[in-house]
């Protein structure tokens, strides 16, 4: 089986540490200020940075 590209192992660690209240709050701010929606979910949609 292939493993998954790091960033995504990187984004299921954070999803993890963000569920079980490991992250501070900023740090939860600017990690959701980069996706559309739940960052959390497996269908997680980057947003359009302009």
């Amino acid at each position: 089986m292939e493993r998954p590209p790091a960033r995504h192992q990187r984004l299921a660690k954070a999803c993890t540490k963000h569920r079980t209240g490991q992250f501070p709050e900023p740090h939860v701010r600017l990690v959701a200020a980069l996706f559309d929606g739940d960052w959390t979910t497996e269908a997680a949609v980057p947003a359009i940075l302009a």
